[in-house]
């Protein structure tokens, strides 16, 4: 697979940044036990998503580019429209499963 990247020059000091983007933390990039840490944030959350009707489930997982974030489980697509698009800094992502029933 061939992959294409553009090298994009960085700010040489923090000073080179605007001072409000300079101050925004990154999502995902706070160490573990920190408020944005990704397991903390699907524990916080979970029970408001199972509660929209038609998410089956909730979990840690990568979205396309890589990045850490909570994948929700559904019954159906039409689920994915009450769905929020992020949480807490973190993408929400949602994967058709249809229901999910014990064994």
């Amino acid at each position: 697979m061939l992959r294409i990247v553009q090298v994009v020059e960085s700010p040489q000091s923090p000073d080179d940044l605007d001072p409000e983007i300079a101050a925004m933390p990154a999502a995902g990039t706070d160490p573990p036990g920190t408020p944005s840490d990704i397991g903390a944030v699907k524990d916080r959350n979970e029970a408001r998503l199972l509660a929209i009707d038609g998410v089956e489930g909730v979990a840690i997982g990568l979205d396309e580019f890589g990045r850490d974030a909570i994948q929700v489980f559904v019954r159906d697509s039409s689920v994915g429209s009450l769905l929020p698009r992020e949480i807490e800094g973190f993408p929400v992502f949602f994967v058709v499963t249809g229901e999910i029933r014990p064994l």
